[in-house]
């Protein structure tokens, strides 16, 4: 009711496991935090943290890096 629509899509490409989205509005523009679990079979990976996305419009997101580990 409030005109939001579901788009279909793959929200971050190149992200399959990113889960967790967080999207928030940031100095006129949006940011996007995602959980990012390491690989499941990689016992020396990165341990689970946080990425975070710019993005203008909503449909296209920006890789700023990521936040962590923690």
């Amino acid at each position: 009711s409030d005109g939001w629509q579901r788009e279909l899509g793959v929200l971050i490409p190149g992200k399959p496991d990113a889960r967790d989205p967080f999207v928030f509005g940031w100095q006129g523009a949006w940011r996007m935090l995602v959980a990012e679990p390491p690989p499941w079979d990689d016992a020396t990976a990165f341990p689970a943290r946080l990425r975070l996305y710019a993005s203008d419009d909503l449909a296209q997101w920006h890789d700023l890096g990521p936040i962590g580990p923690q």
